[in-house]
């Protein structure tokens, strides 16, 4: 999904499958580095800002927060992932196998721990990315910012 507010990168060999547009924003789960977590809206987010554009559930306006400010952010709206089908991709598959799911674990600046599985993964000059595996085929979108680990 592409668009001038919004990108979000996909793991190696796949896509997000065509979806519906949400009314300008993707439903997003923020949990901050002060311990509190929001859900609402995320209407601005390019892998090399330094700040996201969020519009919290229940108000009126969208604020600003910078990256630093939090420690993972989720997109709840389980996507399909679909493989790509490029001769490079074909390729790369018949000489590396991929598991479906590979465990993941990532130490916070505050020791807490999350683990869990993933589909694949994107390491961005922000952060990293991964894709939860959902219902069916479907994957979360998750966001841990380099200052958070």
């Amino acid at each position: 999904m592409t668009d001038s507010a919004f990108e979000w990168p996909t793991p190696p060999y796949f896509s997000f499958a065509p979806t519906d547009k949400t009314e300008g924003h993707e439903p997003c789960l923020i949990y901050f580095r002060d311990g509190t977590k929001q859900l609402g809206g995320l209407e601005h987010f390019q892998p090399g800002d330094v700040s996201i554009v969020f519009h919290p559930t229940r108000t009126e306006t969208h604020e600003t927060i910078t990256l630093d400010r939090i420690k993972s952010m989720r997109l709840v709206h389980p996507l399909l992932l679909t493989a790509q089908s490029d001769e490079l991709a074909d390729r790369a598959d018949e000489i590396f196998h991929g598991s479906e799911k590979q465990s993941f674990l990532v130490e916070f600046n505050d020791n807490e721990v999350m683990k869990g599985e993933t589909v694949g993964y994107y390491i961005g000059r922000m952060g990293l990315f991964f894709f939860m595996p959902s219902v069916g085929k479907k994957i979360i979108r998750c966001f841990v910012p380099y200052v958070s680990i």
